[in-house]
């Protein structure tokens, strides 16, 4: 084999080398910038209910599974508390008062008694 032959495949094979590295700085960058965006609007929430510094969560999450962001980033999304386990608004029980409770409770109890 020619001296040139050998230099033109070295050439190549630097040339595919270097695109694969620039598609790869491309996409680890982009990855980048669309974990950034989904971090950024759950830092001062995960903050809030965790007591963690922001660059401590921000640390962390950047290791984390892209998937784990996004269910937190959805969860932070919503403006209610109940995600994070808040209590709900709404009432599951009708009664409102200590005494209605217990004698609903005695009635709910007679009547699975007498089934």
């Amino acid at each position: 084999m020619s001296n040139a032959l050998l230099e033109k495949v070295a050439a190549v094979l630097e040339a595919a080398a270097d695109e694969y590295d620039a598609r790869a700085a491309d996409y680890a960058r982009k990855e980048s910038e669309a974990r950034n965006s989904l971090v950024s609007p759950v830092l001062d929430k995960v903050a809030l209910a965790t007591g963690l510094d922001e660059d401590e969560i921000k640390e962390k999450l950047s290791a984390a599974d892209l998937s784990v962001v996004e269910i937190l980033s959805k969860l932070a999304s919503e403006e209610s508390a109940h995600e994070f386990g808040g209590p709900d608004s709404v009432k599951t029980a009708g009664i409102e008062n200590k005494e209605g409770r217990a004698s609903a409770a005695d009635e709910r109890f007679l009547n699975w008694l007498s089934k």
